[in-house]
């Protein structure tokens, strides 16, 4: 599956994705470019609420391994303003299951143009509560005819405890996350734009 990206996202072939200019031959509708705004020279994905897609992935590391937990639902509601932004994420199964509720401290510029977001909240690990300190690189804005994704790549960790003595192993998760767009983003697309990249 060949993804359009708008904005500065760049575009995903079979080697992975990879910044650098829009896909040729896509164009940028009013409609398409309502899926991301900007602030400055800092690209964010559009205000709404971002669902999150479950091909996404949740690595919790055990040990020395990782170990991929089942998203099961979750979403990003970017506000405004952006420092109002507020991730939820809902991975696992009955043998273990985690939530994640974050909020932005605040949205910072990268060198690609791109964004990074620094967040903290609190996780519940099967029952034992955990404050996190959550970092997420936005990577764009990407669309495969009516559908579109945000994505963004991270770690969430629990910070180190103070006590030296029988503290309990730090919870710390690796993120790849996809997120679809608000519908009211999509809606009104031109049918050549989407022929596009159908």
């Amino acid at each position: 599956m060949e993804l359009a990206f708008i904005g500065a996202g760049g575009r995903q072939d079979g080697g992975g994705w990879a910044s650098g200019a829009p896909a040729a031959g896509v164009g940028t509708s009013p409609a398409a470019s309502a899926l991301v705004q900007h602030d400055g020279t800092i690209e964010l994905p559009a205000v709404g609420r971002w669902g999150l897609h479950r091909t996404s992935c949740v690595y919790v590391a055990v040990g020395r391994r990782l170990v991929r937990l089942p998203v099961t639902d979750g979403w990003l509601d970017v506000g405004p303003p952006r420092c109002r932004s507020t991730l939820v994420i809902v991975a696992g199964d009955d043998r273990r299951t985690i939530r994640l509720d974050a909020h932005t401290m605040t949205v910072r510029g990268d060198h690609n143009g791109l964004s990074r977001w620094p967040l903290t909240g609190i996780a519940d690990d099967h029952g034992t509560s955990r404050d996190v300190d959550v970092g997420l690189s936005y990577h764009g804005v990407h669309r495969n005819g009516d559908a579109a994704w945000a994505r963004f790549t991270g770690t969430a960790q629990s910070p180190p405890d103070a006590g030296r003595w029988r503290r309990p192993a730090g919870l710390a998760l690796t993120l790849d996350l996809l997120l679809a767009a608000p519908t009211a983003t999509l809606t009104g697309w031109p049918l050549e734009d989407r022929a596009a990249t159908a």
